[in-house]
């Protein structure tokens, strides 16, 4: 699953899953940067 499906996901709990299986994968940094996309991401879309 990339980022552009994760986006379409309404159900929170499914994200939340899918992100922590995603960021299993992923080396240190990357999962710094894709923290900080999320986070900004999320924020956008509540506001």
């Amino acid at each position: 699953m990339n980022l552009k499906q994760m986006t379409k996901i309404k159900d929170k709990e499914t994200m939340i899953k899918e992100l922590a299986d995603l960021l299993a994968l992923l080396p240190d940094e990357e999962v710094a940067r894709m923290y900080l996309y999320i986070n900004t991401w999320y924020l956008k879309s509540v506001v």
